[in-house]
């Protein structure tokens, strides 16, 4: 009964959080949210919240990146996929292997594998906020597009790289070879699955539209089905639950097919649930993370094992180290990739640096980094 109280009192402050927005334009509707899980675990009576990793995972990580994967602009994804897959899939490594150097060198009672996760988690990007920055500070399309590209991506591989981390550091044993050939066969076999069952999930419900057997109510079950028994059924098979939802996701096309004012209808209430889910969850993370945040801060903060002033400054040196990290790998990506009229590549002038430190700033962090933190066990089983 508390779990279905919990629930019904996030969903609350989700509703109530969005017309607090309204009044507050220029403040962001997650800082709004943030701070309103913050309030509300003080209000006394209130419940509880704590959620097992893997919930956590299936419940908000599957259904968002699904939904991320299959919007995207995929003509948009193509035009700039190797400079996605560049800041995706190398700078994400980049970040990691950086931050967990650093974290362990000034730190080094923090294992190297627990700051390999802590540099793992910081490493993707938010779409919603990507797109968000994209209105405010006028994000050329390009722009635009190179980083939604890598949000998408950089899910997946942060997401796996962050869990192999993990594991590293609950059983203490990393084999760099195994990792590595673990980390192949997790993505390789995550994407393949992902498209088989896209390309199933396509022949399967325009055979049920075709045949005259599809109803709104059903359609929408099925979707809203797909994405949590892709996550469960990849993971039963030891592969990325992660890369498969992603790809499942670009290569869906059923709502793109056929004509009629049924599936016209259809195809706009499925939207708008999808557009509800979205939000619900979304909010719902920021909510949770603010209800966690007084307990989590003061347990390092008023730990007197803990020096606060090494902690601000590990806190203030890995922000620099992730800054720092992205405007020099977007800065020499810019200096190596080549003009597509001329086939050369471009000297670095003022409007290109400028360019590189708005793709810097451009890269915000949100739901999936957020996530992945509220899973990185506070103990290991020997304490």
């Amino acid at each position: 009964m508390e779990v279905f109280q919990l629930i019904l009192c996030i969903i609350g402050v989700v509703v109530f959080s969005s017309f607090v927005s309204r009044f507050i334009p220029k403040v962001s509707t997650p800082l709004v949210q943030i701070a309103m899980g913050a309030i509300i675990t003080q209000v006394p009576g209130f419940p509880n919240a704590s959620l097992n990793p893997e919930l956590f995972m299936v419940l908000f990580i599957a259904p968002l990146l699904y939904l991320e994967a299959h919007e995207i602009d995929k003509s948009e994804l193509l035009k700039s996929l190797k400079l996605s897959l560049s800041l995706a899939i190398g700078l994400a490594i980049a970040t990691m292997v950086a931050v967990g150097v650093v974290v362990h060198a000034v730190w080094p009672s923090v294992t190297l594998a627990a700051a390999l996760a802590l540099g793992a988690a910081l490493g993707p990007t938010d779409a919603v906020a990507v797109s968000s920055l994209g209105k405010e500070a006028s994000l050329s399309l390009r722009q635009l597009g190179v980083l939604k590209g890598e949000s998408l991506f950089n899910d997946a591989s942060g997401i796996v790289g962050f869990q192999f981390a993990i594991a590293a550091a609950i059983t203490g044993e990393f084999a760099i070879g195994r990792a590595a050939g673990e980390f192949a066969l997790s993505f390789i076999g995550g994407a393949v699955y992902g498209l088989v069952i896209a390309l199933l999930a396509n022949w399967l419900f325009e055979t049920v539209r075709s045949l005259g057997w599809e109803t709104t109510t059903t359609r929408i079950l099925m979707e809203l089905f797909l994405p949590f028994m892709l996550y469960l059924t990849a993971e039963e098979l030891h592969v990325s639950g992660i890369l498969a939802v992603v790809a499942s996701g670009l290569f869906v096309r059923f709502d793109r097919t056929g004509i009629g004012p049924n599936v016209a209808r259809t195809n706009i209430v499925s939207s708008s649930v999808w557009g509800v889910l979205s939000f619900s969850l979304n909010g719902a993370v920021f909510i949770l993370l603010g209800m966690q945040l007084p307990k989590a801060m003061s347990a390092s903060w008023d730990d007197p094992g803990v020096s606060n002033v090494r902690l601000s400054i590990v806190i203030l040196l890995v922000s620099l180290v992730v800054v720092t990290m992205r405007f020099l790998w977007v800065a020499g990506m810019l200096r190596l990739a080549r003009d597509v009229n001329t086939g050369k590549r471009r000297k670095m002038t003022p409007a290109r640096w400028r360019s590189a430190a708005v793709m810097t700033f451009g890269g915000a962090k949100g739901t999936i980094t957020l996530s992945l933190m509220f899973t990185i066990p506070f103990t290991v089983t020997w304490g």
